[in-house]
């Protein structure tokens, strides 16, 4: 899929590329982790239910805020296609 280019919102092109979304910490001088998305391939199973995960990034107008995010392992969730 193609990034941004041009921002859908305001038409700027001023675009902030490959922003990483990290977990929210309440111990900020912690090491910062980078956020994922994923689901339970086998959400019954009483053990090993099968996480499914991939990272994230973002990009951002930096005149409107508007933002879209993209998984940085697209293949991992095919099996996903058609709404399971």
């Amino acid at each position: 899929m193609p990034r941004l280019e041009k921002c859908p919102k305001c038409e700027s092109s001023k675009i902030a590329k490959k922003l990483v979304v990290f977990e929210d910490s309440e111990n900020y001088n912690s090491s910062f982790k980078p956020a994922s998305v994923g689901y339970l391939a086998k959400p019954d199973a009483l053990i090993l239910k099968q996480k499914v995960m991939s990272s994230f990034s973002a990009e951002a107008c930096t005149d409107c805020g508007f933002m879209e995010f993209y998984v940085d392992q697209p293949y991992a969730f095919r099996d996903r296609v058609g709404g399971n």
